[in-house]
C-alpha cells in the first residue's frame, strides 16, 4: 500500500507511515484495514526529492548564517557600528601598553644588573636593552596587524554604506 500523505510505499495494514509519520485513518464503512480503507484527511503534497542533497544542505546553512547575521545586525547594531575605528583605536592602545611594558621590563632588568659588577652587569644591560627593543618591536608589529584589520573593516563598512540602496 502507499501512504496517502507522501506517496511512499509502506507495509500493508500500517497505521503510520514510516517515511513521513502521517497516521493512516480508516475510512468509515470499510471492512478491515487495507490500502483502500486508510485515508489521511489532510494530505500534504509530496516533498521534492532532491538529487543533490549537498546543494540543499549548503542552501540551508547559508540561509541560517544569513539569519544569524541579520539577528546580530538588528540587535547589536551599536556594538558593530563603526567597528573599524574601534579596532584601530584598540590597536593603538595595545601598542602603547606593549611598548611601555617592554621598556619598563628592560629598565628593570638593566637596573637589577647594576648591583653586580663586571660581566654580569654588562650582560644584564645588554639583555635589558634587548627586552626593551625587541618587546617594543613585537608590540608594534602585532598592533600594526590589528590596525590593518581595523582599517579593512572600516573600508568594507564604507563600501557597504555606499552600495546600500536608498543611501
Amino acid at each position: 500500500m502507499n501512504c496517502t500523505n507522501c506517496g511512499h510505499e509502506i507495509e500493508n495494514n500500517s497505521v503510520f507511515c514510516v517515511y513521513c509519520g502521517a497516521k493512516q485513518i480508516p475510512v468509515s464503512g470499510a471492512s478491515g484495514p487495507s490500502m483502500q480503507t486508510y485515508m489521511n484527511p489532510n494530505p500534504v503534497p509530496p516533498q521534492p526529492n532532491y538529487a543533490n542533497t549537498g546543494a540543499e544542505v549548503s542552501r540551508m546553512v547559508g540561509t541560517a548564517a544569513s539569519g544569524i547575521a541579520d539577528t546580530f545586525k538588528a540587535t547589536d547594531s551599536a556594538l558593530f557600528s563603526n567597528i573599524g575605528n574601534k579596532i584601530c583605536g584598540y590597536a593603538k592602545v595595545v601598542c602603547w601598553i606593549g611598548i611601555i611594558g617592554s621598556v619598563l621590563a628592560g629598565c628593570g632588568i638593566l637596573f637589577s644588573g647594576c648591583q653586580y659588577s663586571g660581566e654580569i652587569a654588562f650582560g644584564a644591560a645588554i639583555f635589558g636593552l634587548m627586552v626593551a627593543g625587541i618587546g617594543s618591536l613585537v608590540s608594534w608589529v602585532g598592533s600594526l596587524v590589528l590596525y590593518a584589520f581595523g582599517d579593512i573593516a572600516r573600508r568594507v563598512q564604507a563600501i557597504e554604506e555606499y552600495l546600500r540602496p536608498g543611501r
